[in-house]
């Protein structure tokens, strides 16, 4: 027997359908960890325990756009992370405003401060280095090859090399659909390093 769940997503407006089937998707398929921690005492309720300890916590100082996902936060070591972020939509798809409202479409770049987007009392990172998608080699340094397309005519060369982070905030442009990795310089606070 096969058994299969199918959701049905009910919208105000068709603007709003691509922005609320992202966050669908991502409720069905990327959901909360939930880590436990060994039995409870024999006179500890789990009432009596959530009042008096920390049972939800974020590693995120705010929450992200709805238009980027965190794919990858990986500690590689106790002083490095590894950390993939990703542009959920194509361009020009999906509108998270009213209609006809430009500065809010689902398929525009986004701009990301990486050292302000953990909260440092648990994580603080530092210097990011891009790499490619795979995190295992420099992007910078990675060969690039220029192909012809047929029938226009037209050249591109991969892989493409996005701006570097920039300033003190380490800030970051995702345009739609765009998959970028960083290995930071990383200190877990608070605990052993953690994989998401």
């Amino acid at each position: 027997m096969i058994r299969c769940l199918h959701h049905v997503l009910v919208t105000g407006s068709r603007a709003e359908e691509g922005v609320e089937r992202r966050a669908a998707y991502g409720r069905a398929n990327w959901r909360p960890l939930v880590a436990f921690n060994g039995p409870l005492p024999p006179t500890t309720t789990p009432l009596s325990y959530s009042s008096t300890h920390t049972t939800n916590v974020s590693l995120l100082l705010s929450p992200l756009s709805p238009l980027i996902h965190l794919l990858t936060l990986q500690a590689l070591s106790p002083s490095s992370l590894l950390l993939r972020l990703s542009h959920n939509f194509e361009p020009g798809e999906g509108r998270m405003g009213t209609e006809g409202d430009d500065e809010n479409r689902g398929g525009v770049p986004v701009q990301v401060n990486l050292y302000q987007l953990f909260n440092p009392a648990l994580l603080d990172v530092a210097l990011c280095v891009e790499k490619t998608v795979t995190g295992n080699a420099d992007l910078a340094t990675t060969p690039r090859v220029t192909y012809t397309i047929q029938g226009d005519g037209g050249n591109i060369t991969l892989p493409y090399l996005p701006p570097a982070p920039s300033g003190p905030l380490g800030t970051i442009t995702l345009t739609p659909l765009a998959i970028r990795t960083f290995i930071c310089v990383a200190t877990f606070k608070g605990g052993s390093p953690i994989t998401i």
